[in-house]
């Protein structure tokens, strides 16, 4: 559910804070039945009354609050100062480090069944781009995977594995929605990102610009080892029907978009339903599972 809070009272002493909470106005339309106020979800037709707000308020006391926020506070600003460190690295040879600095990367670890959101991101076009210029591709590739596994640390993300010309992230954030959340703002960031920071550096310097496609998707996943011990070979992977859906969705979306799964769009709030867009028809690569874009 969204709400629109409201502070009555913290104690910083204690680490507690009272609220009222008020269900979003973006999100819910109310009615009257039975002398009941009902708040009906707009984008899933789910009702809400008096007896699901006593249990929430009867809930509430003592619960945890997580605050996960990225560490840029503006994609633009943060693209601007990328365009520049860029530019000169292409120059110079030097790396510039991002600032703030990126959280340190966390391989995924051998656990139970976690929710977990996946983001795929792939260049488009990549096996033209080489054939015409493979040395001012090669370039522009190394770059994009700099900037983009730097992109993915800003949101407190870390990287499944690379994949050739792109890579899957994954966000394991403290809840559910935190981490859908985060996921959503991730993939919309690295359009802007690429768009903002890194092309233009890249035009500048006479080599190829890259357009991708983004899918993303969230579900359980969990860490197995594979291998033969008759070889001693042995690898962990990450097994998650949202991980392959990402992909999936990746692979069928539009240049230059951002695709998620209806998995995911169920956990956003409303700041991001408010700009998901049905793709018609659904999938049939995907069963006919339903794909939003990111407008």
């Amino acid at each position: 559910m969204d709400f629109s809070w409201e502070k009555v009272h913290l104690d910083d002493e204690t680490k507690t804070v009272s609220f009222i909470a008020v269900p979003d106005p973006r999100r819910y339309d109310t009615i009257e039945q039975n002398g009941e106020t009902l708040y009906v979800d707009r984008y899933f037709g789910v009702a809400f009354g008096d007896e699901v707000f006593a249990q929430m308020a009867g809930q509430a006391p003592g619960m945890p609050i997580h605050h996960a926020p990225r560490n840029i506070s503006s994609a633009v600003d943060y693209a601007a100062a990328r365009t520049s460190a860029v530019a000169k690295e292409l120059e110079t040879g030097e790396y510039v480090a991002p600032e703030p600095a990126p959280a340190r990367h966390r391989p995924m670890e051998n656990s139970e069944e976690k929710i977990t959101s996946f983001i795929s991101i792939d260049i488009c076009g990549s096996t033209a781009l080489r054939r015409s210029d493979a040395v001012g591709y090669d370039t522009s590739h190394k770059l994009f995977m700099q900037e983009m596994t730097a992109a993915v640390g800003q949101f407190h993300a870390s990287i499944v594995k690379l994949t050739g010309d792109g890579l899957i992230a994954y966000i394991d954030g403290p809840t559910i929605n935190t981490s859908a959340d985060r996921a959503l703002d991730l993939g919309s960031s690295v359009l802007g990102i690429l768009h903002g920071g890194l092309n233009p550096a890249l035009k500048s310097a006479g080599l190829p610009r890259l357009s991708v496609r983004i899918g993303a998707d969230i579900g359980a996943a969990c860490v197995r080892q594979f291998g033969s011990p008759a070889t001693g070979f042995s690898q962990a992977e990450v097994v998650s029907d949202a991980l392959n859906r990402a992909v999936k969705i990746q692979e069928i979306a539009g240049t230059n978009e951002f695709w998620v799964g209806d998995d995911l769009r169920r956990c956003q709030h409303v700041q991001w339903l408010e700009r998901l867009t049905l793709v018609e028809p659904a999938p049939a690569a995907l069963d006919e599972y339903p794909c939003y874009r990111l407008d």
